[in-house]
């Protein structure tokens, strides 16, 4: 996570004085730490980061996704204590305002943030997520705040410059992929330009195994299709070539 005030700091120092243009996504930038209070009125000095960092990256002919994350701050063990307290309309109304921002700020997209420990993702799954309302239950009321929150960003930025970062288990082995494929239909349906699938769990697994899940998951969602994780050079170069994603993410840009 990253602070808006050193959101500059961060392009300077990440993107390299040899970068020759290519999508480069932001740390994740906390909607907690950039609206005052319980409303939706952007914090524009907390957001003054945002032009500086997407000039640095311009500067190198490079395009410059903001990852907007609502992260989930428990005040118990347990996360679903707080799940009911959680004002979801509040949620979409925040990501709408934040895509405007970036909009304002000169940014090239919006990456939504759906991985593990957000509040996207606290609602996506069935062991965290024991509201009894339209918000859950069955997996299609549990993708209303995802769906809700693409619909509120997608009135601000056409669908290519939208992207959804999610939790992808490769090994198959912490939980049940049914929420993951959920999500996945539901961005199909609603024409997101790209996901990102943030995997884990990989261990020691075998590329040619990977790249099986990879293909599997890929029937889901026919666009655009980023992964990024543990790979080495060869195993992204193979994932590409096999052509069941578009690009592999690295530490510092996308790899097409």
């Amino acid at each position: 996570m990253i602070s808006n005030a050193s959101l500059q700091d961060w392009a300077r120092d990440t993107v390299p004085e040899d970068f020759e243009g290519g999508l480069v996504i932001s740390p994740p930038v906390d909607l907690n730490s950039i609206f005052s209070g319980h409303g939706t009125a952007l914090d524009a000095a907390a957001a003054s980061g945002w032009d500086d960092a997407a000039q640095t990256v311009h500067s190198h002919a490079g395009s410059l996704f903001l990852r907007l994350s609502d992260m989930h701050r428990p005040s118990g063990q347990d996360r679903r204590n707080t799940i009911d307290d959680i004002d979801p309309d509040l949620v979409v109304g925040r990501y709408k305002e934040a895509a405007r921002g970036a909009l304002s700020a000169g940014l090239e997209g919006i990456e939504i943030d759906a991985t593990s420990a957000t509040v996207i993702d606290l609602f996506l799954e069935s062991d965290t997520n024991t509201r009894r309302d339209r918000w859950g239950g069955g997996l299609e009321n549990r993708l209303n705040l995802l769906t809700e929150v693409v619909d509120g960003v997608l009135s601000v930025w056409e669908r290519e410059r939208v992207c959804v970062r999610l939790s992808a288990d490769l090994a198959g082995e912490a939980k049940d992929d049914g929420a993951l494929i959920g999500a996945l239909e539901s961005l199909r349906d609603q024409e997101v330009g790209f996901v990102h699938l943030e995997c884990f769990g990989l261990g020691e697994q075998e590329p040619v195994e990977t790249l099986h899940q990879l293909r599997r998951l890929r029937a889901f969602f026919p666009y655009l299709l980023i992964v990024s994780g543990r790979f080495n050079f060869e195993n992204a170069a193979l994932f590409v070539e096999s052509r069941v994603v578009d690009a592999v993410g690295g530490e510092r840009h996308i790899y097409p």
